[in-house]
């Protein structure tokens, strides 16, 4: 169907086209109640109404994030989720439920898509028209999902984090009347994609908050409105989307979440070889934009047990289900992952593709407009920093084991320079072994093996550099720990600082804070960030840690009972005081009776007759 039609189409059933905001507007339209504030949402049309530059990867807009809804809208993470299918879209007619701020949109229409796009709010819809101000494959329609009227079919229907809201706004049994509206309205192999929360994501049950409600265990605890907001585990969500027909689910499982996903397993991914994917989930969990502030496990420890168990769906913080009536192709056979690094400067963005070839796993890194940068072979083990994480996981965990785990890192990186020279801390390294991190070293039945050497710097790189570093942004990416007592504060910087001076005894507190000064300057020279903002974060970040409400309860009934206990001592001191009092009293008495007056002269008297 073309555009044209679509417009007829849309005249007939009662909307108009409003030439000012250049988008389609139901006649009588219904009051629609959701939105991100009016600060907020203003703020973002502001942006990008007056922004020069609104693509995807538009630094103009990065530039203008400031918080949690400007960077859900305006970040390009938005548009990892659909990126592994970006060559998908190009040419196909492509409509969109509830596309917000026109953040998805975008990414579609810059495929080479004709994307329709459906939003309940006028200023929303707004918002996505002048976020795609410069395309004319775009049509923008402000109306409620059930009043849109027969606009012909669609290659792809997109329900991006729209499901949970059904019940809200199509009432009981909602979610299964918008599938099928979306069922009804794609071709014969047509694809529907939905993304949505887990309401058995690990980590709600971990502690994080319900993202809806703002309450922790909302969702696990089945706490919701009748016609409200609502998520479903993984089985659940199946059966609802095969009750109206559709006969295929592809099950993609994208982390931290779908809303700014970092890496996107495939099918194959957690089907097949979960125990070779696991660490790569391990090692994102600290990107959560949305994170805890407290957490009842290690995300990262979990993420082991929970994938070598099979319950890597079943767990998995949201979904992406990639659904149709036929067995729809929309990646190769091979792929188990992708990975997107996006926040780098000068157009330095790379995604990785995970993929297996004749039973082994390799790894392919392009340029994010599709230019093959290199290929190697992918490394199976934990990484050192997973070593790291089981530490300070244990209760009480002790900072001497820290040490002997960085001067294992420090061996094994020494051992791969051919360096023999004693350990100071001006030891000198090549400059390739700056990325040398924990991170980025492998624990292999062979011995460690270290990878991924991208970085390097123009002055000599000293091992303490490399070692600070290397442990400051390993404390860094925790998300939690358990407590102990073993250290005075839980302040990441004094820690590491400590751990340096240990390491190497040659160094003073000023050598440690230079190196802080060098981390800055290194990662402001890779991603757009505010020097003197970035020193103060990390100077005051703290680890997450847990048990530290159990440990203050228990410390708050020491106190109750220690100050019981000295109650009961103060009434036993007042009655001893008593008992001495009148013993006082007995004695001053006596003293001062006529009989101890004689008996005390006569001992006088006779006293200098003794020898």
């Amino acid at each position: 169907m073309t555009n044209n039609q679509t417009n007829i189409i849309l005249q007939e059933h009662g909307f108009i086209y409003d030439s000012e905001l250049n988008i389609w507007i139901e006649k009588e339209k219904e009051k629609f109640n959701y939105n991100d504030g009016d600060e907020h949402e203003n703020y973002i049309l502001d942006v990008v109404s007056n922004a020069s530059d609104c693509s995807v990867l538009s630094h103009e807009l990065a530039n203008k994030i400031k918080d949690w809804p400007s960077q859900y809208h305006l970040t390009s993470k938005r548009s990892n989720l659909l990126r592994p299918f970006s060559d998908k879209f190009k040419g196909k007619r492509v409509l969109e439920i509830g596309c917000g701020c026109g953040a998805i949109t975008r990414f579609v229409a810059e495929c080479g898509a004709d994307i329709t796009s459906i939003e309940g709010s006028k200023r929303r819809a707004t918002i996505t028209r002048k976020r795609c101000k410069d395309l004319d494959n775009v049509t923008v329609i402000c109306a409620s999902s059930r009043n849109l009227p027969d606009i012909g079919q669609f290659d792809y229907v997109l329900l991006i984090g729209v499901l949970e809201y059904a019940q809200c706004f199509l009432g009981y049994d909602g979610q299964k009347s918008l599938l099928q509206s979306c069922k009804s309205r794609l071709t014969p192999s047509g694809a529907l994609f939905v993304a949505i929360e887990n309401q058995l994501g690990m980590k709600y049950l971990a502690g994080a908050k319900e993202d809806h409600l703002g309450i922790p265990m909302a969702g696990i605890n089945d706490a919701y409105d009748e016609n409200g907001v609502k998520t479903f585990g993984r089985v659940e969500l199946n059966k609802i989307i095969k009750s109206v027909g559709f006969s295929e689910v592809l099950e993609y499982l994208p982390f931290p979440d779908y809303k700014l996903p970092t890496l996107l397993i495939t099918p194959k991914g957690h089907e097949e070889f979960s125990d070779i994917i696991y660490p790569l989930v391990s090692e994102v969990h600290y990107k959560d934009a949305q994170r805890s502030d407290t957490y009842t496990f290690s995300l990262e420890q979990a993420t082991k047990i929970i994938w070598k168990n099979k319950l890597s769906a079943e767990l998995s913080n949201s979904f992406l289900m990639v659904v149709s009536e036929s067995d729809v192709k929309l990646d190769d056979d091979s792929s188990l992952a992708w990975y997107y690094s996006d926040v780098r400067k000068n157009d330095n963005n790379k995604k990785i593709r995970f993929f297996v070839e004749n039973n082994n796993v390799s790894i392919e890194t392009f340029k994010f407009e599709g230019e093959l940068i290199s290929s190697e072979r992918f490394y199976q083990g934990d990484s050192l920093w997973l070593g790291l994480v089981g530490l300070v996981n244990k209760y009480d965990w002790l900072v001497k084991d820290i040490i002997i785990w960085v001067e294992r890192w420090i061996e094994a990186i020494l051992q791969d320079a051919g360096e023999k020279d004693n350990l100071r801390w001006d030891l000198e390294l090549p400059k390739k072994y700056l990325d040398a991190t924990p991170f980025n070293v492998i624990s292999t039945k062979d011995g460690p093996m270290i990878f991924d050497l991208e970085l390097e710097v123009e002055k000599p790189l000293l091992i303490s550099r490399l070692v600070f570093r290397g442990v400051f942004n390993s404390f860094l990416r925790l998300t939690s720990i358990s407590s102990t007592h073993n250290i005075p504060d839980y302040n990441i910087f004094n820690l590491t600082k400590g751990i340096l001076l240990e390491v190497f005894p040659g160094m003073d507190e000023d050598s440690v804070e230079n190196l802080l000064a060098d981390e800055v300057e290194l990662v402001a020279g890779i991603i757009n960030v505010n020097k003197n903002d970035l020193i103060e974060r990390y100077k005051n970040s703290y680890f997450v840690v847990r048990n530290s409400v159990n440990e203050k309860k228990l410390l708050e009934n020491k106190i109750r009972q220690l100050e019981e206990e000295n109650k009961m001592i103060e009434l036993q001191a007042e009655s001893i005081r008593e008992e001495l009092k009148i013993k006082n009293g007995y004695i001053d008495a006596i003293l001062s009776s006529k009989s101890w007056k004689l008996v005390s002269l006569l001992k006088r008297i006779a006293n200098p007759f003794r020898k």
